[in-house]
């Protein structure tokens, strides 16, 4: 894709972009640069016509997606010549990288699989992925995988996502993708299992006469994979299984793909396998929990403060035992200060919808590889959002208000737009000019006359 420097500059005011792309697709760029209120982030770029999926994109991953294994977006915007997402910045390259680099331990690549498991379990609550692939998932600096690239994701219709024409990558497309049947979860646990394949095997399943589409769909279609040669079979057997060209005959959703390939590492790599994974991880407490080692009691975590940190989807924290010093007892006068309820706190603890404290604590499992293992409570659903979002300030007096439909004028009111800022400023300065131009020729006149 060919793009306009000027044009993403001028849809972006508050973006300093810097360097070379970071990579490209058939109809995206992927830019680095520098916002002003987020720090380092990454641009993608679309051409003019597809803002409605830049919107859609934005949308879904802002206001719907909300987990530690999905690139977080910031905010998005539009002119007539661009489209632009800003997303968080993965500094640590995309697994199709890391592929290129050679192969990889067992456990490494069990538990980038698990990630993205625990990414589309949550994901798939409100829509179908459908473009699984190693150039999707990417890392952080410190080696979180994180799936991105929801483009072509749709939300269910009941429990499926009915498709007029094919879509997708063909090289990990399931069959159902290529006969544009109705698509479910199993769709994306397909795509999983190719990836899952291809990290511990080095190579894909499928080896393919030509690039054609057709050449694909014959494979996808009627080709059984070989043996995973050189993988336990406990794994081996969950990755196959992932593959079977009927999707009634695959785990019929991602949590159901986790718990499976959890078992299946535990049984082949040894109860600890975490430890030597070197992959960090943010899990909710059942997902956690079935990565403990036998015999470690999950040990309950510190209460969430009210109006601090109880956030929903905040993770979990563990507790840190520190050091009696004695301190000289000094009188403080009492101050009031009004109560403030957090998210949980509003709701009484005896009351039905109150949700669960969370229990599970792993993070003994990833010690001896200097990570840790975090533990996150389950999310809450979370209804429709704006299908546009502006960047949002970090503010010390509570959550702002939520933008309505129209953000353009939201972003106006509040002073949020960069764009705008600087607009009025350069308005208030020819405002000032004006007046003391006149003022100028006000006295001149007067001058002249006496």
């Amino acid at each position: 894709m060919l793009f306009d420097w000027a044009a993403v500059r001028t849809a972006l005011p508050s973006v300093r972009l810097l360097d070379e792309p970071l990579g490209r697709g058939a109809s995206s760029v992927v830019l680095r640069g520098e916002d002003w209120v987020y720090g380092a982030v990454a641009v993608k770029v679309l051409p003019p016509e597809a803002v409605g999926d830049a919107r859609h994109e934005a949308s879904i991953l802002a206001t719907k997606l909300d987990h530690p294994h999905i690139v977080k977006v910031l905010y998005g915007s539009a002119t007539n010549e661009i489209a632009a997402i800003v997303m968080e910045l993965l500094p640590g390259g995309s697994l199709r990288t890391r592929l290129r680099q050679g192969r990889v331990t067992p456990e490494w690549a069990c538990a980038v699989v698990l990630a993205v498991a625990a990414a589309l379990d949550s994901a798939h609550h409100v829509l179908l992925h459908r473009d699984v692939k190693p150039e999707n998932i990417l890392f952080t600096a410190d080696d979180q995988p994180k799936l991105a690239d929801f483009g072509i994701a749709r939300a269910f219709e009941g429990s499926v996502v009915n498709s007029t024409w094919p879509v997708g990558t063909w090289r990990y497309m399931a069959p159902e993708q290529f006969r544009a049947d109705a698509l479910r979860n199993t769709t994306d646990i397909y795509a999983l299992g190719l990836v899952a394949y291809e990290l511990l095997t080095g190579r894909p399943p499928f080896h393919w006469a030509d690039a054609t589409w057709e050449s694909h769909r014959q494979c996808h279609e009627n080709v059984q994979p070989p043996a995973l040669i050189g993988v336990a079979n406990p794994i081996a057997r969950v990755v196959l299984r992932a593959l079977r060209k009927d999707p009634a005959d695959r785990p019929q959703d991602a949590r159901a793909f986790f718990f499976e390939l959890a078992a299946a590492a535990a049984a082949a790599l040894g109860p600890d396998w975490l430890a030597r994974a070197d992959v960090r991880l943010e899990l909710a407490d059942d997902l956690a929990a079935a990565l403990r080692p036998p015999g470690q009691a999950p040990a309950s975590p510190p209460a969430p403060r009210a109006g601090a940190g109880g956030a929903a989807g905040a993770p979990a924290t563990q507790p840190v035992t520190l050091p009696s010093v004695a301190v000289p007892s000094v009188a403080v006068p009492p101050v009031a200060v009004p109560s403030v309820a957090g998210p949980r706190d509003a709701v009484p603890r005896d009351a039905p919808g109150r949700p669960a404290e969370p229990t599970a604590d792993v993070a003994g499992v990833a010690a001896a590889a200097g990570r840790r293992l975090q533990v996150r409570p389950p999310l809450p659903a979370v209804g429709p959002g704006p299908a546009w979002l502006p960047p949002q300030r970090a503010s010390s007096t509570g959550p702002r208000p939520a933008p309505s439909a129209d953000t353009g004028a939201v972003r106006a009111r509040t002073g949020e737009d960069p764009g705008f800022r600087l607009a009025a400023r350069r308005g208030a300065l020819r405002v000032f000019a004006a007046v003391a131009l006149i003022v100028a020729v006000v006295v001149l006149a007067v001058v002249m006359v006496h």
